[in-house]
C-alpha cells in the first residue's frame, strides 16, 4: 500500500471500529487500575492480541439493537468522509485546471 496523498481525508470508520475504540479505552483503564493495585506486568503484545479476541467476541455477542449506536456513528462518519472527499476532489480539480491553464500559456503558438 502506498501512502495517501497529503490532504486526503482519512477513511471512514466502521461500526466495529467505533465499538473497538470505545471498548479498548475501557479495557486499558481496567488494566491500568489492575496493574497499579497488583503490580502485575504483561507485555503490550500479549495485551493487543488478547484485546482483539475479546473485542471480537463481545462484538459478536452484541445485540442488533446495541449495534445500532455504532452503526449510526459509522453512518455519520461516512457522511463526513464523503463531504471531505468532495472538497478534496474539488481542490484537486481546481489545481489541475490552473496547472492546465498555465501550461497552455507557456506553450509557444505555431503560426
Amino acid at each position: 500500500l502506498g501512502k495517501k496523498p497529503p490532504g486526503m481525508p482519512r477513511r471512514p470508520l466502521s461500526a466495529y471500529n467505533f465499538f473497538f475504540s470505545e471498548l479498548r479505552t475501557k479495557i486499558l483503564e481496567e488494566r491500568r487500575a489492575r496493574r497499579a493495585a497488583s503490580g502485575e506486568t504483561d507485555s503490550d503484545r500479549d495485551l493487543f492480541s488478547a484485546m482483539g479476541r475479546l473485542v471480537g467476541q463481545r462484538w459478536k455477542q452484541l445485540s442488533p439493537k446495541d449495534k445500532e449506536k455504532y452503526k449510526a456513528m459509522a453512518d455519520q462518519d461516512l457522511v463526513r468522509y464523503r463531504r471531505e472527499m468532495d472538497e478534496y476532489n474539488e481542490r484537486i480539480a481546481k489545481r489541475n485546471r490552473q496547472a492546465s491553464r498555465q501550461s497552455s500559456m507557456m506553450q509557444p503558438h505555431s503560426g
